[in-house]
């Protein structure tokens, strides 16, 4: 039955108006579906757009993160080192805080896991991670944490989301079972994922900080180097 003769029929009696009502729902349904497709897709290409549109911008803007010194850094003192030397203590980080940014998170000893192919540190869902082989807090050299920036997809945490509001002399402090150490940052940079030199070995007594930028990206790494100030016994 065409279309066209749906008045036609109807006026020729009341049988075949199931026929008609069914034809118009036939025809009802397709459009609905089609719509709805159409409007996925929009919504779909809108996301999509706008996350590589946000992302090209965000990846041209990585200098944002970069901080300059307040002041030239101040190597340690002699005494400070020797302090360190005196006082042996291997134990590991267990907390870390930086007042400024909100940041108040256990730190967990982690190692490494194959993952793309490629052997990779393990980062903690919800704290900070620390190296288990790693230097410590009381030992003179870089010792190195790092935490997640964000994990929208996981909902893993996100302990180091502020990290990159931190600047040059902000204090951070990491305590072991024995002593409280107290960092000044001293630098606050972006480097690209393969620059692992950032946690290569250091004369001096550091902390290096480390996630992954920019937000919802994770294209780049930012690093805030902060140089031992001050060592305050627990308990």
């Amino acid at each position: 039955l065409h279309p066209d003769c749906i008045e036609d029929r109807l006026r020729e009696g009341p049988a075949f108006r199931p026929v008609v009502e069914r034809m118009r729902r036939s025809r009802f349904v397709p459009r609905v579906v089609g719509l709805l497709l159409v409007v996925v897709g929009v919504l779909v290409l809108g996301t999509v757009g706008g996350y590589w549109g946000y992302r090209t911008w965000a990846i041209s803007n990585l200098d944002r993160y970069d901080k300059e010194p307040g002041s030239a850094p101040v190597a340690p003192s002699l005494s400070l080192v020797a302090l360190l030397q005196a006082n042996a203590d291997s134990s590991p980080p267990v907390w870390l805080r930086i007042p400024r940014i909100g940041v108040d998170s256990a730190v967990e000893e982690v190692g490494t896991e194959w993952k793309e192919a490629v052997y990779q540190w393990v980062v903690p869902d919800y704290n900070v991670g620390h190296p288990r082989e790693g230097i410590h807090p009381g030992q003179v050299g870089n010792s190195v944490v790092w935490g997640h920036m964000s994990t929208p997809v996981e909902r893993k945490g996100s302990v180091f989301r502020r990290l990159p509001e931190v600047d040059a002399g902000d204090e951070v402090y990491v305590d072991t079972s024995r002593f409280r150490y107290v960092y000044r940052v001293s630098e606050v940079k972006v480097v690209t994922p393969e620059k692992v030199n950032v946690m290569e070995e250091s004369r001096e007594p550091i902390l290096t900080l480390i996630t992954c930028v920019p937000d919802w990206v994770y294209s780049h790494r930012l690093v805030v180097t902060a140089q031992l100030v001050k060592v305050d016994p627990l308990g």
